[in-house]
C-alpha cells in the first residue's frame, strides 16, 4: 500500500502542482486538493492487493496451524475422515470469501477513479 500511496503522489501532474504553487495553495491544500485526488487511484489499488494477499495469509496460517474451528480446520478434520463433502466445503468457502473479497475491493476500486478504465 505504501508504494501505491507513493507512486500515486509521484502520478500528480507537474502542470497542476505549478498552478497549485501560483494560487498559493497552502500545505493542506494541496495534500486535499491535488495530491490525494491524484493518488486515490493507486491507493485504492493497493488496498484491493493488501486484501487479497491479508486473505491469502490468513488461509495458509490457519490451515499450517490448525488450532482451533474454522474453514482450515474444517478442511484438514474432512481429509483425515475421508469425507470428502467437507473438504470441498471448505474449498467452496474459501473461494466464495475469496470472490467476494476481490469483488467488493474491484467496486470500491472503480468508484475511487471513475475515469480509469476497469
Amino acid at each position: 500500500m505504501v508504494l501505491n500511496t507513493q507512486e500515486g503522489i509521484r502520478s500528480a501532474s507537474t502542470q497542476l502542482i505549478e498552478v497549485a504553487r501560483a494560487l498559493t495553495f497552502t500545505r493542506c491544500q494541496m495534500i486535499a486538493r491535488l495530491y490525494l485526488p491524484s493518488a486515490l487511484p493507486s491507493i485504492a489499488t493497493g488496498v484491493h492487493l493488501s486484501l487479497i494477499y491479508a486473505w491469502v495469509a490468513s488461509v495458509g496460517a490457519e490451515y499450517f496451524m490448525t488450532v482451533g474451528p474454522g474453514i482450515g480446520g474444517l478442511i484438514i478434520a474432512g481429509r483425515e475422515r475421508f469425507q470428502m463433502d467437507l473438504v470441498i466445503l471448505g474449498i467452496l468457502i474459501l473461494g466464495l470469501v475469496g470472490f467476494l473479497i476481490n469483488f467488493g475491493a474491484s467496486a470500491v476500486e472503480t468508484l475511487l477513479s471513475p475515469g480509469r478504465p476497469a
